[in-house]
């Protein structure tokens, strides 16, 4: 007796196959069907297969799928199959496959109400009438259908631990690369806001330098340059580091804020600047005085007496510290000094000469 081998097949790789001699098979989820897939996507009864008779025939029993042979849908009535047939039942992007085979004990063939060529070797389903090539037919006791099928997916091979530990070092490797990248991001951003805070405090140290330059603050002056190069150097500003170094070079910077004072445009310690300051309050006024007192007598042709004037002047001159010298007005002296001689001298040839 011919039996019928079906293989089931879902989308995602499950599968069950079984052999059976039922003429009639009712494919569905529900308990009304004979062969139930579990399948929530697919009809109570869906399918409706019937194997008798020499003819292998389904139909559609409902519309929640569609039921598919050789590219052609099928519905409610009934499509003949060849012996080997596939099927699809698809909804929704979900398919189910199914594969029919007719099997056949050996040796036996089709009756189809003429006798058999004996060279006809290919078996077909008979349902439960078989004949020999000979022509005489045999009956089989028919097989019982075996209870409803429940499709059941196949035991998958897990690697549980393997897949623990890769999904454990996948998530440490993310959060490593989370947490550079979040530490790289804060850290520019600090960096960030560090360079613009030190760019602002840089700029207001150079101007407060510069006014206090200009009030005499030479001290304060220097020290707010002297922090001014500190952070330029801390981050390698090469232009604000050249305006520090450039503002540091001025004689008030390297003079002044040492203590020296600056006196007719020279710098000198203090107590140089005192002694200076004493001798122009003395002297310079006599000084004047005697300059005056030598051009006068010059004019009235009294040489010896400028000379003396000069000489008195020169000599107080000599009152005045180091760096006060030469006086300003030794130039002027001198000259009056050598004019008032080439006149006495000139005065007192002549004079010989009329002698």
């Amino acid at each position: 007796m011919a039996s019928l081998a079906i293989l089931l097949t879902t989308h995602d790789g499950r599968f069950q196959k079984f052999r059976t001699p039922a003429e009639h098979i009712v494919l569905g989820k529900a308990s009304g069907a004979n062969l139930r897939v579990p399948l929530p996507w697919i009809g109570d009864r869906q399918l409706e297969i019937h194997n008798a008779s020499d003819v292998l025939r389904i139909r559609s029993l409902s519309g929640d799928a569609v039921v598919n042979l050789l590219g052609k849908n099928v519905g409610d009535e009934w499509v003949v199959l060849s012996e080997d047939s596939e099927i699809t039942v698809s909804r929704d992007g979900h398919c189910l496959k199914i594969e029919m085979r007719v099997r056949h004990s050996k040796g036996f063939t089709v009756l189809k109400g003429v006798s058999p060529s004996p060279e006809r070797t290919t078996p077909l389903y008979t349902g439960a009438i078989i004949a020999t090539h000979d022509g005489q037919q045999l009956q089989e006791e028919p097989l019982e259908l075996p209870p409803p099928l429940e499709l059941v997916p196949p035991p998958r091979k897990t690697h549980r631990p393997l897949r623990i530990a890769i999904t454990v070092t996948a998530t440490v490797v993310f959060l490593v690369v989370v947490s550079v990248l979040v530490y790289v991001i804060y850290s520019d951003n600090k960096q960030y806001n560090r360079r613009v805070t030190a760019q602002k405090q840089f700029y207001s140290l150079i101007e407060k330098a510069g006014q206090q330059t200009s009030d005499g603050h030479y001290v304060e002056a220097k020290r707010d340059l002297l922090e001014a190069e500190r952070i330029a150097r801390s981050f390698s500003w090469e232009d604000e580091l050249a305006q520090v170094q450039e503002m540091c070079g001025k004689p008030e910077i390297q003079f002044g804020a040492n203590g020296f004072q600056c006196v007719h445009e020279k710098w000198v310690e203090p107590a140089v600047a005192i002694a200076w300051k004493d001798a122009e309050q003395q002297y310079e006024p006599k000084i004047a005085q005697l300059v005056a007192d030598a051009k006068l007598q010059i004019a009235n042709l009294q040489y010896a007496g400028a000379r003396v004037s000069c000489a008195e002047a020169i000599a107080m001159m000599d009152h005045y510290p180091v760096p006060a010298k030469p006086h300003p007005r030794l130039t002027e002296i001198t000259r009056l000094d050598k004019e008032a001689e080439a006149k006495l001298v000139a005065t007192q040839t002549t004079t010989g000469v009329r002698q």
